[in-house]
């Protein structure tokens, strides 16, 4: 995995947000700490974690990839490859 990637739209400037992971028959675990998002323009906050390619951790298929604001339920998909 190169890096993970979070936009969420809202009319405030700023959000809290990290990204989790679950890795088949494990729990869901916190991979960073606490990022603010910031206003890109408009409406939407964004923010990312890591560099463009393949330079991040190897994760097995079936593996669940979450991204949280802070207050939210966590937003996940599911690796297939």
């Amino acid at each position: 995995m190169g890096w993970i990637y979070a936009s969420t739209e809202s009319p405030r400037r700023t959000h809290d947000l990290r990204w989790l992971v679950q890795t088949p028959g494990g729990k869901l675990t916190a991979k960073s700490g606490w990022a603010k998002g910031r206003r890109t323009g408009g409406t939407h906050v964004e923010t990312y974690w890591g560099k463009d390619g393949r330079t991040g951790p190897r994760y097995p298929r079936k593996t669940r990839v979450c991204v949280q604001v802070r207050g939210g339920k966590p937003l996940c998909l599911r690796l297939s490859r």
